[in-house]
């Protein structure tokens, strides 16, 4: 996402990496962490849904179910030979796994190990190097191959995985000038994510004269 903002950082006055600590609602500011205060005119979170409750403190919404999220990535010493650049099903703890040489074999080859649902909720825990173990195992297995990571990287995701909204809408109105977007309202998909902004976007098109 920043990459894409970046080039229009100046002429919007984008700022990245800063992390809002409080919404004042009734004076209509935002509070960041280095002690800035920025008023708004309209406000839209794309936060999961537990953090939006926090942040704005607006009423709950409507009963949904977040678990937590993890992949890993490990970055090959040297191209796999394998024919294959993808498994599903691998085990009860990895739903997938995919290699960066379907779309692009001129870079250096990745390997992308997402965790099944039950395996990143009962591994939440775990230290990174027992998780990176564990998908080097695995990837191993089903490639048959002994294979040598040069780097590798854990990402975890604490509301990663929503269960859809028990209402009917593609965004939530908080307030009349207050919105949050997200995939939790449509599925757990990351294209939903996409259309409740796009959907929030064409609302307030037509609100405008």
């Amino acid at each position: 996402m920043h990459a894409l903002l970046r080039p229009y950082r100046d002429a919007l006055n984008i700022q990245f990496e800063m992390r809002a600590c409080e919404v004042n609602v009734s004076d209509q500011t935002v509070v960041f962490n280095n002690d800035l205060t920025v008023p708004y005119d309209i406000l839209i979170s794309s936060l999961p849904l537990p953090q939006s409750e926090t942040l704005i403190e607006f009423p709950a919404a409507p009963k949904n179910s977040f678990l937590p999220c993890i992949a890993v990535g490990l970055m090959m010493a040297e191209s796999n030979a394998n024919k294959y650049n993808a498994f599903k099903n691998v085990s009860k703890d990895i739903s997938w796994m995919g290699s960066s040489k379907f779309f692009n074999p001129a870079l250096e080859e990745t390997w992308v190990i997402q965790f099944s649902p039950k395996g990143s909720q009962r591994l939440a825990a775990e230290p990174d190097q027992k998780l990176i173990e564990l998908s080097l195992r695995c990837l191993e297995s089903v490639t048959n191959d002994k294979i040598k990571v040069k780097d590798s990287s854990v990402f975890r995701w604490k509301y990663a995985q929503c269960g859809r909204s028990t209402q009917d809408q593609m965004f939530t109105k908080i307030a009349h000038n207050i919105f949050a977007i997200g995939d939790w309202h449509i599925s757990s998909r990351v294209e939903s994510a996409f259309l409740s902004g796009k959907t929030l976007a064409e609302f307030l098109s037509n609100k405008r004269p």
